[in-house]
């Protein structure tokens, strides 16, 4: 299995990015994950950035054009996503970011959070796994957030 976190992502051309990025505002999904790793009592947390579309050929454009992802069937609708993790994620959020209208904090804050990632299989500090929690929670709050705001306007732009 190839590891989609150790990839980097392709340098876009502007229209590309611009393109992408309402993608990403309309379609796409920037999450701080975490998990109970088995081996230890630890939480691990990680970067994922995800855009998912009914239309395969989209999935496939993001592929070709992006690079650094996979591709996957979302439960056993008609439905596909494309998705990148770590370092290549904060790579692609970073070229979008000036064209993103909505999840513009979201794309800040993964960012951030990608940036203090250490060296694979070195032991956080207690510190360092309190930073990760708040900025698991943070993106968790921008996402409720953004989700209100859009049922208080009725989905309509005032």
């Amino acid at each position: 299995m190839r590891d989609y976190n150790r990839m980097s992502c392709s340098v876009l051309e502007e229209l590309d990015r611009a393109y992408i990025a309402g993608l990403m505002d309309g379609e796409g999904c920037i999450s701080i994950t975490r998990r109970q790793r088995k081996e230890v009592s630890t939480l691990q947390y990680s970067l994922v950035v995800r855009i998912s579309n009914t239309d395969v050929k989209l999935i496939n454009y993001l592929l070709k054009v992006v690079g650094g992802g996979c591709i996957e069937t979302v439960r056993e609708k008609n439905c596909f996503s494309w998705s990148v993790t770590g370092r290549a994620a904060s790579e692609f959020l970073s070229q979008i970011l000036p064209y993103l209208q909505s999840r513009e904090e979201e794309a800040e804050l993964a960012i951030l959070f990608q940036s203090r990632r250490g060296t694979q299989g070195r032991h956080k500090t207690v510190l360092e796994n309190e930073v990760d929690q708040i900025m698991y929670e943070r993106c968790r709050y921008i996402k409720s957030e953004r989700g209100s705001h859009n049922m208080e306007r009725g989905g309509v732009l005032s």
